[in-house]
């Protein structure tokens, strides 16, 4: 990430599901999934993607952004804020929408949205199960 050039850039795990085994309290249902074009674009960010013979990923929560890629994002997000009504992507609204929800927001206005790809030398940890796990590893 720290590497990363371009405007807007999302950490993804390529080799995601392998990551799931074992895990019984967070789900892979509850993944936030990247889909990829058949040229390695990304065009879709939402939970729990099920497309067979897809090049699907895993956000993981992490973005970075260049001046450019803030003031796009925090232009549309003010936009959104003054006239967005209902539910927002994945959301019941704006105002209980998460990151994955306003990425997508950006890719559906032409964004490129890049996928910076992340293996091996990070740990999700979102319940005492992958605490444990991520204590094993390291």
């Amino acid at each position: 990430m720290i590497d990363f050039n371009g405007d807007v850039g999302i950490a993804v795990e390529s080799n995601w599901k392998s990551r799931y085994v074992g895990r019984t309290l967070h789900p892979i249902s509850e993944a936030d999934n990247v889909l990829f074009d058949e040229s390695g674009k990304i065009i879709e960010l939402r939970r729990n993607i099920q497309k067979p013979n897809s090049n699907i990923g895993e956000f993981l929560g992490v973005m970075r952004l260049s001046s450019k890629g803030s003031s796009l994002f925090l232009k549309r997000f003010s936009e959104l804020k003054e006239s967005h009504v209902g539910t927002f992507h994945g959301s019941p609204s704006l105002k209980q929408s998460i990151l994955p929800d306003m990425i997508q927001e950006l890719i559906d206005l032409g964004i490129n949205v890049e996928p910076v790809i992340i293996s091996e030398k990070w740990c999700e940890i979102d319940t005492e199960q992958d605490l444990d796990f991520a204590r094993k590893k390291i």
